[in-house]
């Protein structure tokens, strides 16, 4: 028996399509193989989400994902310059930092100012550059509100669950709670505020994401199955996942 993995609505699943080495004369098919004429037939026509990307301004392409009704960034965005093509400042050190905040500038860093890490954990931005009008989401998407983000995690359990099926297989501290393999795979990208990273710089420990209703935020925990919500200093430096506007 051969298999065709593919997703549907954000669903992955499998059909069976061994007409193709058992069933090539047509005239002999059986009746039960119609099931898998008519799986073959949906497999063509459905709107499918295999390979789906999405790319940034500055070049970078990313993992389209769908959750209930809204489609989603698979990844945090790790991008440099404002839709317009305006770079977004780097903060390359704590003074650097610092003086985004005090001036009320928008500001970029890597985690633990560690390029590498830019790769997996995309970038952490401050508030300002959240709320800058010239935005940095690709056309067509926006940082979540508040709300957005309550809807991702009711879909996913409710906000004492969520974290189960948000959190990646992978990165996360070898003794954290249980998770549950999930489409939206999150990463422990940790956090700035002025010139220290969360954790002391320990990987595998917590991710923060902004929205953009005014400093509110979501994070996960390697020790806790739920996601919290909050609201922070506009210095802090969070991850941004992106949702598709229109999305319902």
């Amino acid at each position: 028996m051969v298999w065709l993995s593919a997703k549907l609505r954000g669903q992955s699943f499998k059909l069976p399509y061994d007409f193709l080495a058992k069933s090539a004369n047509i005239k002999k098919m059986k009746k039960n193989n119609l099931f898998i004429w008519l799986s073959f037939i949906m497999l063509i026509f459905l709107p499918f989400s295999i390979n789906a990307q999405i790319t940034d301004v500055d070049g970078n392409v990313y993992k389209i994902i769908q959750i209930g009704e809204q489609i989603w960034m698979g990844e945090n965005i790790n991008v440099s310059s404002f839709r317009n093509g305006v770079p977004i400042p780097q903060a390359k050190t704590k003074e650097e930092w610092d003086i985004s905040g005090d001036t009320g500038s928008p500001a970029w860093c890597y985690y633990e100012n560690n390029p590498i890490n830019g790769l997996t954990l995309g970038k952490l931005y401050n508030w300002h550059a959240i709320n800058d009008v010239r935005g940095f989401s690709p056309l067509g998407w926006h940082i979540p509100s508040d709300d957005e983000w309550t809807e991702l995690t009711d879909t996913q359990g409710g906000i004492d669950k969520a974290g189960i099926k948000m959190k990646s297989m992978t990165m996360w501290m070898h003794y954290s709670n249980k998770r549950e393999e999930g489409a939206f795979e999150a990463l422990p990208g940790g956090f700035r505020l002025r010139g220290r990273f969360s954790n002391g710089g320990v990987k595998g420990v917590r991710t923060y994401w902004w929205s953009s209703t005014k400093t509110w935020f979501r994070s996960l925990s390697y020790n806790e199955e739920g996601v919290s919500r909050d609201y922070c200093s506009k210095r802090t430096g969070m991850s941004v996942r992106c949702v598709k506007d229109n999305a319902n």
